[in-house]
């Protein structure tokens, strides 16, 4: 599985920058010419950014090369039970923060060629994805790591589909805004996964 994938987080220029610098949390300054960056931060923050942006561009490509290689893991005839459920919850959490931040999701089906054009899942395809391989992965992830906190657990999990459920009713409609009639639902889905 790809657990490197989770050090693109902390990067500046990828998925850290999408999810700060495009909020009021954070803005960054400018030194005379310094931190400037060609305006790529003032693109982030006023969400004027494009599909050559840096910091999409970078997190779309540092994103989907993770689940590729939880793929690859998974690919692994006789993988581990455990092995494949870390795999699987990686995946759902790269899956996850692709929907969240661009509303879509390309994926290839199992067995196809790398240079095959992508299917494309909206985001509530994208959505039922990702809850499925976190459902899939839960009986086989531990129930705590106290030893090894770098290791997804059925903690982990339960919190990302929380999390989803939280988000659901917006990842389901096509603009992305608003609330539908299944909030109760997802509301009691979200309560069953931190209890």
């Amino acid at each position: 599985s790809d657990y490197n994938g989770l050090r693109a987080f902390q990067s500046q220029e990828q998925m850290f920058a999408l999810q700060e610098a495009s909020t009021d949390i954070m803005m960054v300054p400018t030194r005379g010419g310094d931190w400037d960056d060609n305006g790529e931060w003032r693109l982030d923050h006023s969400h004027n950014w494009t599909a050559t942006s840096r910091e999409g561009r970078n997190s779309w490509g540092a994103l989907l090369s993770s689940v590729y290689n939880c793929d690859l893991a998974l690919s692994i005839t006789g993988i581990a039970p455990e092995k494949k459920a870390q795999a699987l919850f990686l995946k759902a959490f790269y899956y996850y923060n692709v929907v969240d931040f661009f509303g879509q999701a390309p994926y290839r089906e199992a067995g196809s060629s790398p240079d095959d054009f992508p299917k494309v899942w909206t985001s509530a395809e994208a959505t039922a994805q990702i809850i499925a391989m976190l459902e899939e992965a839960l009986p086989n992830l531990p129930a705590k790591n106290t030893s090894d906190p770098s290791i997804a657990s059925k903690d982990a999990a339960n919190f990302l589909l929380a999390k989803i459920y939280l988000n659901k009713a917006v990842f389901d409609a096509p603009s992305h805004t608003g609330f539908n009639a299944n909030n109760v639902a997802n509301m009691n889905k979200v309560i069953q996964y931190v209890d």
